[in-house]
């Protein structure tokens, strides 16, 4: 009875902090419309696949936009940056600064005769302009940003590991021990896994054209929100081992589970994503973090998320 609270409790964490996360980026999605009558103040982001912002609506800052087809009748008190293949300014467009625009794929852009641009117009992506890019530089500023992110993440990663610790020890114990017992079997079944929900996903998405797939949305969702906690779980698990082995070099080796736990997946979580930070290697973070969530995954299924023991783990490890 007290795993099943532990388990809503922690379920509900997680829902609440993937709302506080989608309502960060409510404006992220398949299409995106600023109606007659709406005022955004501030800078704002918009990415989606059509934007369309109406005759009437204000925004009182820059706006960025990144996505497939733009149209533009809205009053922009600021610089208007776009990102997309067909870009359009309506005869009640009004920008009072600079419009840059890049447009991908042999885009299209018209404006009308009664659109009005107060700064200049700007083709970045045109040869004509050759200093203006798209990705950002690898000057100072753009390591400090990852630097910056990459610590914020590993904090993240700490306090999660820690919650997640104190929540579920001895499930977390079963993972990890299947994990280092059973490390081929565990990297087979979690990768196997991911690439045949992976598979699913992308047949079940060009599948989309039919009505009824429609109705399986809500257990794609549900599976995949399954596939990345039972992840999550796996990785926090061998986290506490790596920071009591990390705190050991330290002489420090007498710290809680939790401790040992947040420093673990913290460090780990930095290390993964510090090969971001170098020019050419970027390429392995995503190749760990793959073999990681497979070696990971696999020992929460087996273990059926640390409810019980492997089946082959030796009689002596089974007294968790």
């Amino acid at each position: 009875m007290v795993l099943r609270w532990k388990v809503v409790i922690f379920l509900t964490f997680l829902i609440g902090l993937s709302g506080v996360l989608l309502s960060a980026c409510d404006r992220v999605g398949e299409n995106y419309v600023l109606e007659d009558g709406e005022t955004l103040d501030g800078g704002q982001h918009v990415v989606a696949v059509e934007a369309r912002l109406e005759s009437g609506s204000v925004i009182r800052g820059d706006l960025n936009i990144t996505a497939s087809d733009v149209e533009i009748n809205s009053h922009i008190e600021g610089d208007l940056t776009v990102v997309a293949s067909n870009l359009e300014l309506g005869e009640d467009a009004r920008i009072e600064g600079n419009l840059i625009y890049c447009l991908v794929r042999n885009g299209k852009f018209s404006r009308d005769e009664n659109a009005v641009i107060w700064g200049d117009q700007r083709d970045s992506c045109s040869e004509e302009h050759p200093e203006v890019t798209i990705r950002g530089g690898a000057g100072s500023s753009s390591t400090l940003v990852k630097l910056g992110s990459n610590t914020l993440l590993s904090l993240l990663a700490g306090l999660l590991a820690t919650l997640i610790t104190m929540m579920f020890p001895y499930q977390l114990k079963r993972i990890n021990l299947t994990a280092w017992n059973h490390r081929l079997s565990a990297v087979g079944l979690g990768f196997l896994t991911i690439i045949v929900a992976i598979g699913l996903t992308s047949l079940w998405r060009l599948s989309l054209a039919l009505i009824i797939p429609a109705i399986f949305a809500p257990v794609i969702v549900i599976a995949w929100f399954l596939l990345v906690v039972l992840t999550l779980a796996g990785m926090i698990s061998i986290a506490e081992p790596f920071g009591r082995w990390l705190l050991r070099r330290f002489h420090r080796s007498d710290q809680i589970p939790a401790i040992a736990a947040m420093i673990g997946a913290g460090s780990l979580t930095f290390l993964l994503m510090g090969f971001r930070l170098i020019p050419g290697l970027d390429i392995i973070t995503p190749l760990l973090i793959l073999g990681l969530a497979s070696w990971t995954l696999g020992a929460a299924l087996m273990t059926r998320a640390g409810t019980r023991h492997y089946q082959t783990v030796p009689r002596q490890l089974a007294t968790v």
